[in-house]
């Protein structure tokens, strides 16, 4: 019995997750200036931190990590569509929502450990220079930002 409870506190934590992350990225991408997107981003660090060939690689591997968090995010998003229909149908299949939810959380599992993983990988092939220059670069990212979120 604890354990269903467990599971249904979980369940609700997703759920009320993939609403605020469905909100946000849509508000964040409508007000974004088109020099704050991924690959702008990437760009800069790259010169900013002279990645070698070997970083800018494992860079790639992120990237690629970043854009399968996307589909999984949109697949939440379909998940959320599913519950919906099922709350509105004349019976509620519990066995698939159960189903549907616990396999995503095994995706979303499965890729964070991969993010990880990579991203630690990434870190480890950094010079002290450059893990300086990052932090400030993402200081700096951080204030402007925040900037931009006071006059949108």
């Amino acid at each position: 019995m604890k354990s269903q409870k467990i599971k249904a506190i979980v369940i609700s934590t997703l759920l009320v997750a993939l609403v605020a992350i469905s909100s946000c990225s849509r508000h964040e991408n409508r007000y974004r200036p088109d020099n704050h997107n991924l690959t702008t981003h990437v760009e800069r660090i790259s010169r900013e931190l002279d990645l070698s060939q070997d970083q800018l690689e494992r860079l790639e591997v992120l990237i690629s990590n970043l854009e399968e968090k996307q589909t999984a995010i949109e697949r939440g998003h379909a998940i959320v569509d599913d519950i919906g229909q099922q709350l509105a149908a004349e019976q509620f299949d519990e066995k698939y929502i159960e189903n549907t939810i616990s396999n995503y959380l095994d995706e979303v599992e499965a890729f964070s450990l991969d993010f990880v993983t990579n991203l630690s990988a990434l870190h480890s092939s950094f010079t002290s220079e450059q893990k300086v220059k990052l932090a400030q670069y993402l200081s700096a990212n951080k204030r402007e930002h925040n900037h931009h979120q006071w006059y949108h």
